[in-house]
C-alpha cells in the first residue's frame, strides 16, 4: 500500500478539510489570491515588512509566532497561577516558569522575536499582580509596581 511521503511514523491532525494552495506573497510576487498566509509548527508564515541586505525596507514572507501557539502560552501560564503563590519569593516564580520561558524564546524568538514580546507583557503582568498580592503595600497600587518607588538624589548631584 502507498504511503503519502512525511507521513511515515507519524499522525497529522488538520483543521480543515480541505487542502489549498498558499500564494507566499513577497516584494518580488505582488499578485492577490484568497490565501496569503498559513499556520505550520506554530509559526504563522504571511507576508510581513523586512529590513533587506542593503538596508532598505521591503516585504517578505517571513515565519513568526502564531496566534494559536500564543494563547497555548498564556493558557499555561494561567494554568501556573502564579499570582496566587504569594507564599512564593520571586526566586521561586522564576524557576517555576524559567524552562518555559527559555523554550518558548529558543523558539519562537529564531526568525521574529518582536512577535514574542506580548506574551512576555502578559507574564510582567502575571508579576505585577503577584507582587500586589505578595507585598501588602503594594496593594492596589499597580503603577508603584511597574515603576517602582521614586528614586532619592543626594542634594550634592542636584545643586551643580
Amino acid at each position: 500500500m502507498p504511503v503519502e511521503p512525511g507521513l511515515i511514523g507519524m499522525y497529522v491532525i488538520t483543521v480543515r478539510t480541505s487542502r489549498c494552495l498558499v500564494y507566499c506573497k513577497d516584494g518580488r510576487r505582488t499578485g492577490t489570491h484568497e490565501r496569503i498566509g498559513f499556520d505550520f509548527l506554530g509559526c504563522t508564515f504571511r507576508p510581513r515588512e523586512i529590513v533587506r541586505r542593503d538596508g532598505s525596507m521591503g516585504t517578505g514572507f517571513t515565519p513568526a509566532l502564531s496566534r494559536l501557539s500564543m494563547t497555548a502560552m498564556r493558557q499555561t501560564m494561567r494554568r501556573h497561577k502564579l499570582h496566587h503563590r504569594s507564599d512564593w519569593t520571586l526566586a521561586d516564580l522564576a524557576r517555576a516558569m524559567e524552562p518555559h520561558v527559555r523554550g518558548w524564546m529558543a523558539y519562537y524568538c529564531r526568525f521574529r522575536g518582536s512577535e514574542f514580546q506580548s506574551g512576555a507583557n502578559h507574564l510582567d503582568r502575571i508579576i505585577v499582580r503577584w507582587a500586589m498580592r505578595k507585598v501588602r503595600r503594594l496593594r492596589g497600587h499597580r503603577r508603584r509596581v511597574v515603576i517602582g518607588p521614586p528614586r532619592r538624589t543626594s542634594r550634592a548631584s542636584t545643586d551643580r
